[in-house]
């Protein structure tokens, strides 16, 4: 096939096995990109990101599952080589599953709409404190927000073409989900002069209502692609 399918698509889809720690995507029965190698590629490449891992790109093999759940479904298929035996001992396993937990993780982030979602900005760190003032508490976040940092990768001589936007928006949502419809964001500040990577504080008063509560935060690039919704609790 040769006509890429389309960017809604929904669904990510990982074969899991021994060993190598790298990611992989592509044709297992030739070299040639898939159609939607630019999209594959970026989320192959920031899964790849939070282990240090490699990847393979158009690794040559027989009976691959990721040419059959991409051909067929149009799902972004990806395998993972995790450990570093084929027979690895049980002791190593929760080293190696705490190793992988992120990038499985940013993969069910990004699963509703992959093609699109993947190529934005990622949210990489925030810290939250609280100030009090006289008319009540006031929440205060640092974020850092992202387009290429965990899209390079050690193979790529030049940043990956997914990366090349900068930082436009932030968006802070509390206890309701960017998804949904049925809220605003409290929180939207534009970055009209950040590069590919920006780190912005914003206050806001602190809601009302006790115990914890849910703050979803994103960002938006040049190209007016969000990234994946970063979730915290304060």
């Amino acid at each position: 096939m040769n006509t890429p399918f389309p960017l809604t698509n929904e669904g990510v889809f990982l074969d899991i096995h021994s060993f190598g720690n790298e990611v992989g995507w592509g044709w297992g029965y030739t070299k040639t990109p898939m159609p939607n190698e630019d999209q594959v590629g970026g989320l192959g490449r920031k899964m790849a990101s939070f282990g240090n891992w490699g990847y393979w790109k158009g690794y040559l093999f027989d009976g691959g599952t990721i040419d059959t759940t991409y051909g067929w479904f149009g799902a972004a298929s990806f395998f993972f080589e995790l450990g570093t035996r084929f027979s690895q001992p049980c002791e190593d396993y929760p080293r190696i599953v705490n190793d992988a937990l992120p990038a499985l993780m940013y993969a069910a982030k990004v699963s509703r709409s992959p093609y699109i979602t993947s190529l934005g900005p990622d949210i990489l760190c925030t810290t939250i404190t609280s100030t009090n003032k006289n008319d009540g508490q006031y929440i205060n976040i640092q974020i850092e927000a992202s387009d290429d940092k965990r899209t390079n990768n050690q193979k790529d001589e030049v940043t990956f073409k997914t990366g090349r936007h900068f930082v436009r928006l932030i968006e802070v949502w509390i206890n309701c989900h960017p998804y949904s419809d049925e809220c605003q964001p409290t929180v939207k500040r534009s970055t009209p002069n950040a590069g590919r990577s920006a780190t912005i504080s914003v206050q806001f008063k602190r809601p009302s209502g006790g115990g914890k509560k849910t703050m979803y935060i994103r960002a938006r690039d040049s190209s007016g692609t969000f990234g994946p919704v970063t979730a915290r609790y304060y």
